[in-house]
């Protein structure tokens, strides 16, 4: 997450820094719990993911 600007497409899915938040916050409550991507789907044309931790 640290070089989530790198990944193809991040800034069209989070056009600011506010929209991650919710992640980073998800994340460091995950502790060292590994991802699991729950979802994965496209609407209006944009790839959307949804994850879980635990």
């Amino acid at each position: 997450m640290i070089d989530w600007e790198s990944a193809p497409g991040a800034r069209d899915a989070q056009p600011r820094e506010d929209h991650f938040l919710p992640l980073m916050v998800a994340a460091g409550a995950a502790s060292d719990e590994e991802a699991i991507v729950d979802f994965r789907g496209v609407v209006l044309g944009k790839p959307i993911s949804g994850f879980r931790f635990g």
